[in-house]
């Protein structure tokens, strides 16, 4: 309640229940634009892999069968038919959610996401960061054979397609509604907006049958630190980190894991313009920004 609370004093929301913030705008026939609530309003508490430990590593059944469960929800029920509702009504070109977590899929090869946590719990070290050097550019190597049509054994094979999801605390993390709301946009125009990360993305959105039904434009942060809080601030680590993110995880096209500015979107009838904006440092007066990438959806 404090949250709510601080939430509306911060960021006044035209509602009548201060409990309920998600809602939809329409504009001008373009956009049908549906503000969601993925925090509080119907949200389970996102799983743990620590949970799932044991003496001998991930128990991957009980996790599997937790994962993909179909009563999981980041919705909740009448947020989710509320959604799909406003989706099957609108006739507006795009269809665009704006989401607090990321709907695109960030699944990793296992072995590294386990190299990310122990950076993540114990700080970088020399040691570790030499590990998940080595481990990465094995994994890099082995993608790009199969990208290329280079044989590869079964055991290189199995290290980068046996991935997990890197951050269950997102969309990822509920499988089975995200699939829901796939299916709901289905022939329409789809675009997610969100943050969350501290960094900023572009991806793919594509449903379990690899399909793609839309794409996911998402922003950094104006100051909030990202990967580089994690793996430090050296720039050929830091390059070497997203170059690997964007082979290794297959619907990922662009991120920028290090520099904090904001993502500058144009919506037409014919395309969306999406332009990555980052400030030079935080450590200046100087708010004049660089474009990192622009991408152009039609």
């Amino acid at each position: 309640m404090n949250a709510l609370q601080v939430w509306h004093e911060y960021l006044p929301a035209r509602v009548d229940d201060t409990t309920k913030i998600y809602r939809s705008f329409d504009l001008a026939g373009i956009v049908n634009l549906m503000m969601l609530d993925t925090r509080i309003i119907g949200r389970d508490k996102q799983i743990d892999y620590t949970e799932y430990f044991t003496e001998t590593g991930l128990d991957t059944t009980a996790f599997a069968q937790d994962w993909q469960s179909s009563t999981r929800t980041i919705l909740g029920s009448e947020q989710r038919d509320w959604l799909t509702g406003s989706i099957a009504s609108s006739s507006a070109k795009w269809q665009v959610l704006g989401s607090q977590v990321l709907m695109g899929k960030y699944m990793i090869p296992a072995e590294m996401l386990v190299l990310v946590a122990q950076i993540t719990s114990s700080g970088i070290t020399d040691e570790l960061i030499a590990q998940y050097t080595q481990v990465v550019t094995e994994l890099v190597t082995i993608k790009s054979k199969i990208a290329l049509g280079i044989t590869v054994t079964e055991e290189e094979k199995a290290r980068v397609e046996t991935v997990l999801p890197y951050n269950l605390d997102a969309w990822d993390g509920y499988p089975v509604e995200r699939e829901i709301i796939f299916a709901a946009a289905s022939g329409k125009n789809l675009i997610s907006l969100a943050g969350d990360t501290h960094n900023a993305w572009y991806s793919k959105l594509s449903d379990a049958s690899g399909n793609q039904v839309g794409q996911e434009l998402a922003t950094s942060s104006v100051s909030s630190p990202g990967f580089e809080a994690i793996f430090g601030d050296d720039a050929e680590t830091i390059a070497a980190l997203e170059q690997s993110n964007t082979l290794l995880i297959d619907d990922l096209q662009y991120t920028d894991a290090s520099r904090r500015g904001y993502l500058y979107v144009k919506f037409t009838e014919s395309d969306v313009e999406a332009d990555w904006l980052f400030v030079n440092t935080l450590a200046s007066l100087d708010t004049s920004t660089v474009s990192g990438n622009n991408v152009t959806v039609v």
